[in-house]
């Protein structure tokens, strides 16, 4: 279980960036390794603690952090519409079609999976209790099962 908990901490880190100002007492009284949001005025922002110290962190664009999963997910309203003509912006990386739900038949009742869609190596499953989520690697890099991360592909010799 702790080695899931670190490589979502990893997947997730790896994919957002340090914000600041991040107040000193926010890990006051937390495990080492507790993750959380920081406010619901800042949806995109969550914490890490680490030996007591927090450690701020912003979700890539279009995302804010889950609570339940620990994860950024991505948003389903544009957080700028301010009242003028807001309407869901799903931010699909491709056709619902392309993310069957069989895809994660194997994981109803699972809180979060993640895996490589199958040949397609840019591209990953997240299952959450048995949802698919396909979503679409970075320009340039692949998804890699081992550590559960979107990464540079080996150097062909």
């Amino acid at each position: 279980m702790k080695t899931i908990i670190l490589i979502a901490i990893i997947a997730v880190a790896s994919a957002s960036h340090l914000y600041s100002p991040c107040a000193h007492s926010l890990c006051d009284h937390k495990e080492n390794g507790a993750i959380f949001g920081l406010s619901k005025h800042q949806p995109d922002v969550f914490v890490q603690c680490s030996n007591g110290k927090p450690v701020c962190q912003r979700c890539p664009a279009h995302h804010e952090f889950n609570e339940k999963f620990n994860v950024c997910i991505r948003r389903t309203v544009k957080p700028a519409c301010k009242g003028h003509h807001c309407k869901p912006h799903p931010h699909k990386p491709h056709k619902k079609d392309d993310c069957p739900k069989s895809l994660c038949a194997d994981y109803p009742h699972s809180d979060y999976v993640v895996f490589r869609y199958p040949h397609k190596p840019t591209y990953y499953v997240q299952c959450v209790a048995g949802k698919p989520f396909c979503r679409k690697c970075p320009h340039g890099l692949i998804f890699d099962n081992k550590v559960k991360v979107c990464v540079f592909p080996p150097k062909k010799h």
